[in-house]
């Protein structure tokens, strides 16, 4: 550990590393905190300000690390952070107290974009929901952590010590409790309530009242309806409003057409802030990029109210394509009108 003179007191330099739900950072912080987690905690600031910092992109296609002098990181932006040195940062006086004081429990935490699976400190008796509701730390302690990034799973990892933002923790259960995993192909995950309720004869005529199959026979599409729906390969999906259907930087295999409800595509900026590329509703079509090129979804997805779609995969699309070779056209008409969307968000993003 370093530490500078600084008028009254002592001034300790920290390498930390913060992620966003975009981009990981790493840098020197300058803190009065002799521990990483007291300055995480440190409310009076809402910026943590980072010097000689790098900042890498998490879903780019094309992984690159950006250097650069300073960084102003907005606290509540960060969902993750550690130090690099945990034997230096982390090992107050008390920490042989604070091991009898508290127990330590197996637990699993969701703060989408990741998942951490490593140990919590919690009082003895109290329940989880007396530690996720600690309102003198924004920022929660984790030991012996796995943490995936599940936008892409390559850049998951290892560390002993973490600090999660309490506030972007959507989900915690006790190790223990959880019961038998089980791997699952992505078509089954279609095999929900709204499949319960699937019409082939109605849903082919939806998707015959929309532009993508307005030239399809009606007859052969219910057909094929039924015969995709036999094998898992088309469903419907419900999203309540704010939930998101994918993630820019995910993997797909899914293309969604619009029943009822209201959707909207957005990229995020260097600082994190959404561009709206365009908004969806009942009859529009998206996902096509991902399942037409190399599976990654270069825009993001949210419901911004109530929605119902139709999910078609990947496999069912080649087969539709074969079948009804008018689909190619119109396929084409919405990548082409997609790219100039993606080609407009972009220079918004880069202000030219």
């Amino acid at each position: 550990m370093k530490s500078l003179s600084f008028r009254a007191g002592e001034v300790y330099v920290v390498y930390g590393v913060f992620f966003t739900a975009h981009s990981r950072y790493t840098g020197y912080v300058y803190t009065r905190q002799f521990r990483f987690s007291d300055m995480m905690n440190d409310l009076d600031q809402e910026f943590v300000q980072l010097r000689d910092a790098t900042f890498q992109r998490l879903y780019a296609a094309r992984q690159e690390e950006v250097h650069a002098g300073f960084i102003l990181l907005n606290r509540d932006q960060i969902i993750l952070a550690m130090p690099r040195d945990i034997s230096a940062f982390e090992r107050p006086p008390d920490r042989a107290q604070m091991v009898v004081e508290r127990e330590r429990i197996r637990a699993l935490m969701e703060a989408w974009p990741f998942t951490v699976e490593g140990t919590i400190h919690r009082v003895p008796g109290a329940g989880l929901i007396d530690y996720i509701h600690d309102r003198q730390r924004l920022f929660l302690p984790v030991t012996d952590c796995t943490v995936t990034y599940n936008l892409n799973p390559d850049l998951s990892f290892q560390t002993p010590f973490l600090l999660v933002h309490r506030r972007r923790v959507e989900m915690l259960v006790e190790a223990p409790s959880l019961g038998r995993r089980q791997s699952v192909r992505p078509t089954e995950i279609l095999r929900d309530v709204e499949d319960r309720e699937f019409d082939p004869n109605a849903v082919a005529a939806f998707l015959a009242s929309t532009p993508m199959f307005k030239s399809v026979d009606l007859d052969s599409l219910t057909t094929a309806c039924d015969s995709l729906f036999r094998r898992n390969l088309i469903g419907r999906r419900h999203f309540r409003a704010g939930t998101a259907v994918f993630m820019a930087g995910g993997i797909g295999d899914m293309l969604y057409i619009v029943e009822t409800g209201r959707l909207v595509a957005y990229v995020a900026d260097y600082e994190n802030r959404e561009c709206h590329l365009t908004s969806f509703g009942p009859g529009d079509v998206f996902g096509e990029m991902a399942i037409l090129g190399d599976n990654v979804r270069t825009f993001s997805v949210r419901a911004l109210e109530n929605s119902l779609l139709i999910a078609i995969h990947q496999d069912a699309v080649l087969e539709l394509v074969k079948r009804f070779p008018s689909l190619v056209t119109n396929l084409i008409n919405v990548v082409v009108q997609r790219h100039g969307q993606l080609a407009e968000a972009r220079r918004a993003v880069i202000g030219t």
